[in-house]
């Protein structure tokens, strides 16, 4: 699988969207269902602004009628972009964003035991990173004393 860093890592335009033209309803309509400006759900729809508020997603899961599955979706979606924005108001590189979304979205997809496995593998990966690091400390300070 390939990671592209050009990927935007926001979940909750695309499934908001994906919803949206499933029932081919147009931004305007779905604005005045929700009592928001369309220019509101459009910037929200592209990623400019973000998620809905809880209760505005509950008021789009009554009025469009969405099932409990596209509603889990929306919220899951809602939750992940508010932890992403986050993480980049918190100073992190465009990467770091991406594999917190990333782990964000396996974490979504696994369950009990898969999680704790996972939890598992990336502990040891850490240890792993900061031995090798130690490990080759001593190697960059000779390289440096010899240039």
């Amino acid at each position: 699988m390939e990671f592209s860093v050009s990927a935007s890592p926001r979940q909750f335009p695309q499934a908001l969207r994906a919803i949206r033209t499933r029932r081919g309803l147009l931004q305007k309509a779905v604005a005045l269902d929700l009592g928001i400006d369309a220019a509101v759900l459009c910037a929200t729809e592209k990623g400019a602004r973000g998620p809905l508020s809880d209760d505005r997603l509950d008021l789009l899961a009554q009025r469009l009628s969405l099932t409990d599955e596209e509603l889990h979706r929306l919220r899951w979606a809602a939750r992940h972009d508010r932890l992403i924005s986050q993480v980049e108001g918190s100073g992190a590189s465009r990467e770091e964003a991406l594999l917190v979304s990333k782990t964000l979205t396996a974490w979504n997809h696994m369950e009990g035991t898969q999680r704790d496995g996972w939890l598992t593998h990336v502990a040891r990966l850490a240890d792993s990173a900061v031995m090798l690091r130690t490990a080759l400390a001593p190697l960059s300070t000779a390289e440096d004393a010899m240039t």
